[in-house]
């Protein structure tokens, strides 16, 4: 888990052991909008590697609802988002 939060400049070479660690899973996590967000810089940085990147977040505009009703709405509230993520990370095991 790396906090996107604390680092000043996201570089290939700065996330790329990380998702060599991970099997070249990277998943990031906005809590809002995922469109020019934490997880297109996340991306663009790994575009040329093998890295997958996988990108969870708003990803359409939602109606005017009550904010546990949108991270219902798109999996981000914790029952539903331990979910997603427990299904992109089940992967075969390194030989």
């Amino acid at each position: 888990v790396l906090d996107a939060l604390y680092i000043s400049h996201l570089t290939a070479n700065g996330i790329l052991p990380h998702s060599r660690n991970c099997n070249n899973q990277v998943i990031t996590l906005e809590d809002h909008y995922v469109w020019c967000g934490m997880g297109a810089i996340v991306q663009q940085a790994l575009c040329n590697t093998s890295s997958n990147v996988t990108c969870l977040g708003v990803k359409t505009i939602p109606y005017s609802k009550h904010e546990s009703k949108i991270l219902e709405e798109f999996a981000l509230d914790g029952t539903l988002l331990f979910e997603q993520l427990r299904t992109l990370c089940i992967s075969p095991q390194k030989e």
